[in-house]
């Protein structure tokens, strides 16, 4: 989980400089990394993606 974790945060702060934040590429990252959370128990971490993932899409 955490070179996963490692890679996704790598991706996400290149996406965030290049894509706008509503951008498909960028939401699937944010969601994957809110999974990977999910899946490592860190409940709180995983929330505030989906919530960002959701607002974004909202």
């Amino acid at each position: 989980y955490n070179e996963a974790e490692e890679e996704l945060q790598t991706c996400l702060q290149i996406y965030k400089l290049c894509l706008p934040p509503n951008s498909f590429h960028y939401l699937v990252t944010k969601a994957s990394l809110g999974l990977i959370y999910k899946q490592k128990g860190d409940y709180e971490q995983a929330l505030m993606l989906f919530q960002d993932v959701s607002e974004s899409l909202g």
